[in-house]
């Protein structure tokens, strides 16, 4: 299930600046907001992401990323490292070197797609204003013909996008 809107934007797009998703996988919950516009971000950072688990939290921004340990915890240690320059360039780099190599890019196009389909779920969820159930097998939503709708798009024809299942 996923809420937002445009509260902070006045630009002329269709996607939220400000959402919450909640994503219910079998052994965990992922709570995914996003807030741009708004000058501060979670934890005080002007953006950034946060996992937080039973233990603590790790935070990565471009500072570098820093666990907090949660307060009772005691298998943690508070640490900082510093962040590096951005990293665009390194992953054009790899990219360009695997193309050459035929070696798998660090951000392949199976774990690519496997991380823009989660994204793409919670944009549907907010859309469709319902909570969706998702079928990694089928790559559809069950029972939510409105929702499948979102899932691809519709090619004018002659034009088509050639399926290829690996």
């Amino acid at each position: 299930m996923s809420s937002g809107g445009k509260y902070v934007l006045t630009d002329n797009t269709e996607t939220p600046d400000t959402q919450t998703t909640v994503y219910e996988f079998s052994t965990y919950t992922l709570i995914w907001e996003h807030k741009v516009g708004i000058g501060v971000g979670l934890n005080g950072r002007p953006w950034g992401i946060s996992f937080s688990g039973t233990e603590g939290t790790l935070i990565l921004d471009d500072r570098g990323w820093e666990i907090i340990p949660e307060p009772k915890k005691k298998n943690l240690q508070a640490e900082k490292f510093p962040g590096s320059p951005d990293a665009r360039p390194a992953h054009v780099r790899n990219f360009l070197d695997c193309v050459r190599s035929r070696e798998q890019p660090v951000e392949n196009l199976e774990l690519a797609h496997h991380v823009s389909t989660v994204a793409h779920l919670g944009n549907i969820a907010l859309r469709s204003g319902r909570k969706i159930t998702w079928d990694h097998a089928s790559e559809r939503v069950l029972g939510d013909k409105g929702a499948n709708r979102l899932v691809g798009v519709k090619y004018r024809k002659p034009w088509k996008l050639p399926y290829y299942k690996g």
